[in-house]
C-alpha cells in the first residue's frame, strides 16, 4: 500500500510579477514521500496527472513539469466544491466535486461529508501540511516548489480546516491503473495562502524541509 493524494483545488487571486492570473480549478493526482534524489531524506511528490479547466496559460504551465494534463469541465465550474442539496443527501454539510472530459466521460466524481467526530480525522493536520508542501514533479527534472501557509486568517479562527470522509471515483485516461472507486477516503477541506517558486531545478531542492507555518 502506498499513499495516494488527491487534491481538488481552486487557485484564487493569484499574481505573478504584479500581473493577475484568472482563477482556475484543477485536480491533482500525487504520490508523496518520493526519494527523487536518492539521498534518503529529501521528499518530493510525484504528480503524474492533472485535470484542468480550459485555460491555455495554466495548462501550458503545468505541462512544463512533465505532468499529463487532461482538459476537464468541472461542477461546480468556479469552485473546489459545492454543497449537496439536502433532498439528495441528508448528511448536513455534504459536498460534491465532479470533473468530466470534453467528450462527456466522467474523470472524477466525489462526495464527502464532515467527520461525525468534528475532528480532522484519521490523519493529523500536520500530515496534510507536510504532503502539500513537498516539491512536486512530473518528469523529475523541474519541480514546482509551492509553499502553503497554515497560519494566516483564512486557515484559522472561523476558517479552521474541516475533516471530511467520503467516496471518490477516478477514471484517469493517463493512468488507467488508478481508475477505481475509493470508499471511506479521509481528507480535509481548507483554504491556505501560498507562494510558488516555479520551474526549480529539482536537485536545487535537496534537503528542502520547509513546511509552511
Amino acid at each position: 500500500m502506498y499513499p495516494l493524494i488527491l487534491q481538488g483545488r481552486l487557485d484564487h487571486d493569484v499574481q505573478q510579477d504584479g500581473i493577475g492570473i484568472p482563477d482556475f480549478v484543477d485536480f491533482l493526482i500525487g504520490f508523496p514521500f518520493i526519494d527523487l534524489l536518492g539521498d534518503g531524506y529529501s521528499t518530493f511528490t510525484w504528480t503524474p496527472s492533472s485535470f484542468m479547466a480550459v485555460d491555455v496559460v495554466s495548462i501550458a504551465g503545468t505541462e512544463l513539469y512533465g505532468i499529463n494534463v487532461t482538459t476537464a469541465i468541472f461542477d461546480p465550474p468556479n469552485d473546489q466544491y459545492a454543497f449537496v442539496p439536502a433532498s439528495e443527501n441528508p448528511t448536513p454539510g455534504a459536498i460534491y466535486f465532479t470533473a468530466t472530459s470534453l467528450l462527456g466521460s466522467t474523470l472524477v466524481s466525489a462526495v464527502y461529508a464532515p467527520m461525525a467526530s468534528g475532528g480532522i480525522g484519521q490523519y493529523p493536520l500536520s500530515f496534510y501540511q507536510n504532503v502539500t508542501n513537498q516539491p512536486t514533479f512530473g518528469n523529475g527534472i523541474v519541480c514546482d516548489n509551492q509553499i502553503r501557509f497554515f497560519n494566516t486568517p483564512i486557515t484559522q479562527g472561523d476558517y479552521l480546516p474541516i475533516g471530511i470522509q467520503g467516496n471518490i471515483t477516478i477514471a484517469d485516461p493517463n493512468m488507467p491503473q488508478l481508475s477505481a472507486t475509493y470508499t471511506n477516503v479521509f481528507g480535509v477541506k481548507l483554504d491556505t495562502a501560498f507562494i510558488e517558486n516555479n520551474l526549480q531545478n529539482c536537485t536545487s531542492l535537496k534537503g528542502d524541509t520547509y513546511q509552511g507555518e
